[in-house]
């Protein structure tokens, strides 16, 4: 197994994590790649990152989201895709 050190200041190491994560969610999931992209340039509303972080957790899958049964979750009572 080799090591690799991450190099570079804490900004560029967030952002090469960032753009590798947007690339998985290009290739898994692109409806959902405009969203990530606003939350991490910091240009989206708090219901936007509610709901990135819930597909986040999910992996993804909205599916999920609407089935969560974290319900010690800071944010389960307003998570997208609830049936009311």
């Amino acid at each position: 197994m080799t090591i690799i050190r991450d190099t570079g200041t804490e900004a560029e190491r967030i952002k090469r994590k960032q753009t590798a994560r947007l690339a998985e969610i290009k290739r898994d999931a692109p409806k959902r790649l405009k969203m990530f992209e606003r939350v991490f340039a910091g240009a989206a509303s708090a219901s936007q990152e509610r709901k990135a972080f819930c597909f986040e957790c999910q992996g993804l899958d909205a599916q999920g989201v609407r089935e969560c049964v974290a319900y010690a979750c800071p944010h389960w009572r307003k998570r997208p895709y609830q049936r009311k």
